[in-house]
């Protein structure tokens, strides 16, 4: 059976969010499909960082403020924070992962993911495809 959890990465935050990202219609539908699939939203406290921050910086601090609301008091989608622990081992994975370029935030979902023995991530960002994780929606362009 499918793991039900399904992290969720910033450019898909920010692509369902942000109706200007060009990836909007995209992620509207994808976001309707996995609710009607009935998985189980996570994301982490690095990804929300993420989320808020680029929405300030591409569509303001008002939608900015209000998807930050949103996903703190969602009972959709779960924040994880990124303990100690996780961090360690997510900057161990960051020292010796040179392809794909991994970002920081990417290598603490991934460490989070592997815990959970999740392997579906909703995301923009083809960097998680390229190690070995399944991307929702597989991208296309």
């Amino acid at each position: 059976m499918k793991n039900p959890l399904l992290m969720v990465d910033t450019s898909a935050w920010v692509a369902l969010f942000f109706e200007d990202d060009e990836w909007h219609p995209t992620a509207v539908a994808v976001f309707e499909e996995i609710m009607r699939d009935g998985r189980r939203l996570v994301t982490t406290t690095d990804i929300f960082d993420e989320t808020a921050t680029a929405l300030r910086r591409w569509a303001g601090h008002t939608l900015a403020v209000r998807v930050g609301r949103q996903l703190r008091q969602s009972r959709l989608t779960e924040i994880i924070s990124v303990a100690d622990p996780v961090k360690e081992r997510a900057w161990s994975r960051f020292e010796k992962t040179v392809d794909p370029p991994l970002s920081l935030t990417d290598c603490t979902s991934m460490t989070i993911m592997d815990d959970l023995k999740m392997r579906d991530v909703f995301t923009y960002d083809d960097d998680f495809r390229r190690a070995g994780y399944r991307s929702v929606p597989a991208k296309k362009k």
